[in-house]
């Protein structure tokens, strides 16, 4: 059976935080209190299966680093049937972070957990379990409030994805304003002023500001955004495709170029406004926002804004690591540049 760290609390008859402490070899309790739980934990035999990468003791009782960080995927308001949306760049995110962790000689351990009543009960176990020495949450569509209660572990956090302006937490994301501003001035750039949006109905703080960089650029350039050259996809998964068929073909009169906010979103609309006899981008322009994988595979391949997960992983897991082996001072709040990838989907006007 698996020695947990609450089972050497109650024989110690100690918190689980000094256990925590002492089989971290951290200061904080004394002498006495250590060696009584160091005895206790050699007295079980988990000495002679303890393992490097998750961590234990040495047969001689001194103790092994854990060198496990956990990327942590809260299952939140984002349900299996908005899943779709960011499914595809959920396995870059995942390669990126661990070659970046390996490259620290840690390893990756994954954990996906709902966020409910017991979700605090329910990582604090998964850390003392498994000694988890750092954690990186993918908090994509994660609530400041969903956040603060990630934070409240006994390990280093650091978000991902997801700027956190009000609560104290370190985070590495993307621009997205920025990005959103910069695809805008290239469509204005070629010629076009009826520029429309088209969204899903994931409420992400990402998608938020990628529509508020397309509304600011068009007004900065002396465009209202125009209502009906915006679309709202409210349903998901294999029904996209039926939703924009519905939205693009009722419009009387269609913008001369669309900015999307993912680029699922943008390939979803080349389909179906050549579907409808409607040539891109001869007659409509498509930009989107990821550079997922597909952006390649379309015809005409689609101009996109391309985001760095490689130094996404490389910023959050050196930011996590200093935090694992120093003092936590300030949090740092991080946001890294999107680069235009110019292909085929555009014209100018």
């Amino acid at each position: 059976m698996k020695l947990k760290i609450k089972d050497i609390a109650k024989k110690a008859g100690v918190s689980t935080t000094a256990v925590s402490f002492a089989l971290n070899g951290k200061a904080g309790i004394s002498d006495e209190t250590r060696k009584k739980i160091l005895d206790i934990v050699k007295a079980e035999g988990y000495t002679t299966n303890a393992l490097v990468k998750t961590g234990g003791m040495e047969s001689d009782g001194s103790l092994m680093e854990s060198k496990l960080i956990m990327l942590l995927c809260p299952v939140s308001n984002l349900g299996e049937e908005d899943s779709w949306n960011v499914s595809l760049s959920f396995y870059e995110i995942m390669k990126e972070i661990e070659k970046s962790i390996n490259e620290y000689h840690h390893y990756l351990f994954f954990k996906s957990v709902q966020i409910q009543e017991d979700f605090q009960d329910k990582l604090k176990e998964i850390i003392e379990t498994y000694r988890i020495r750092g954690i990186i949450v993918l908090a994509t569509d994660l609530t400041s409030k969903e956040m603060k209660m990630i934070c409240d572990v006994p390990v280093p956090v650091v978000a991902i994805d997801r700027y956190f302006r009000d609560i104290s937490v370190d985070c590495v994301s993307f621009d997205n304003f920025a990005g959103a501003c910069e695809a805008v001035r290239y469509l204005i750039g070629l010629g076009h002023t009826k520029i429309g949006y088209i969204c899903s109905a994931v409420d992400s703080e990402n998608f938020k500001e990628r529509r508020a960089g397309y509304e600011a650029t068009l007004r900065e350039n002396g465009i209202e955004p125009e209502k009906t050259y915006m679309i709202r996809v409210d349903n998901n998964g294999q029904e996209i495709e039926t939703c924009l068929m519905e939205e693009l073909g009722r419009r009387a009169k269609l913008p001369t170029a669309f900015f999307t906010e993912s680029d699922t979103l943008a390939v979803e609309t080349i389909k179906c406004l050549q579907q409808l006899k409607i040539d891109v981008p001869g007659e409509v322009s498509v930009v989107g926002f990821d550079n997922i994988v597909v952006a390649n595979l379309v015809t005409p391949e689609l101009t996109t804004m391309s985001v760095p997960w490689s130094d996404l992983a490389d910023l959050a897991v050196g930011r996590l690591i200093d935090k694992m082996e120093e003092e936590q001072g300030r949090n740092l709040k991080m946001k890294i540049e999107v680069k235009l990838i110019e292909r085929n989907s555009c014209q100018k006007r």
